[in-house]
């Protein structure tokens, strides 16, 4: 019993004492302009991507494709394309995404290394030249830069891109 009495005096007066020690006056702090832009979250502009973007972009004569995912503002998705050298030539290699945005009416990814190698894309998606559906060859298009990296090269290689849609099946 008297230790809990002597547990709530203490407790009392260091609340007490904390109390005492805040001034009447509180203010915001000022922090320097570099200070507070390093700090200051990013702003998060929703994709005005159209959901029914989602779908196969053909990368390639060959068959590569990138497949692109808009599900409630976030996208998702990876790049099938024929391995190139010499240990994984003529296989189907898949690269996920690793990092993906879409914000407004421009999106962005990398993706992960497979044997060294990865992908990036930063652009939009756009309405392409077929008419009617989306049943047709582009119905929309992935526009934007592309970037191979490739590590046992230690090289980037960039191309401006305009990929067509393939048909939905839907």
């Amino acid at each position: 019993m008297k230790r809990g009495m002597v547990l709530a005096v203490v407790l009392g007066c260091g609340l007490r004492g904390f109390a005492q020690t805040a001034t009447a006056d509180p203010k915001l702090q000022k922090r320097d302009a570099e200070t507070a832009t390093a700090k200051a979250p990013k702003s998060h502009e929703l994709s005005t991507l159209p959901a029914e973007a989602s779908g196969e972009y053909l990368l390639d004569e060959e068959g590569s494709v990138i497949q692109i995912t808009l599900d409630a503002g976030r996208l998702s998705g990876y790049v099938t394309k024929m391995g190139d050298d010499q240990s994984d030539r003529g296989t189907p290699l898949t690269f996920f995404f690793d990092q993906a945005d879409a914000r407004g009416a421009s999106l962005s990814f990398t993706t992960k290394k497979v044997h060294g190698i990865w992908y990036s894309f930063e652009g939009t998606i756009v309405r392409g030249d077929a008419r009617l559906t989306e049943a047709e060859n582009g119905y929309f298009r992935l526009k934007g830069g592309w970037t191979t990296h490739n590590d046992a090269r230690n090289s980037q290689t960039r191309a401006h891109v305009n990929l067509e849609s393939t048909p939905r099946k839907d």
